[in-house]
């Protein structure tokens, strides 16, 4: 996975949450070059601490889309340097399952 749609996001964020946290330009819509960023980040978050047990890239299963929604989700956030207390909850509680990794975790299979 390159990128994130704005359909697999807006799963956990409002399109007005997304516009209102990429559009840097005051242009009233999503800025794919801030979503992609985000993205990356996400996934580089996801990959330090899976690469002890997977080969990289990872494969679009269900359970890592889903971490790098939610990650992409906080990194909007912290570009922004808005870090809502749910916001950080959400990254912390993230960080501890990445933490908590192991070779079946993401149910992967080789």
């Amino acid at each position: 996975m390159d990128t994130i749609t704005l359909d697999e996001l807006t799963g956990v964020m409002t399109m007005q949450q997304i516009i209102d946290l990429t559009d840097d330009d005051d242009t009233g819509a999503v800025s794919q070059t801030v979503l992609d960023e985000a993205y990356a980040s996400a996934v580089r978050d996801l990959d330090f601490y899976a690469i002890d047990h997977y080969s990289l890239p990872l494969p679009a299963v269900p359970s890592v889309k889903e971490f790098h929604r939610q990650l992409t989700k906080c990194h909007l956030y912290f570009r922004r340097g808005v870090y809502p207390e749910e916001i950080m909850t959400l990254y912390e509680s993230l960080q501890e399952k990445m933490e908590m990794l192991t070779s079946t975790s993401l149910g992967i299979t080789a």
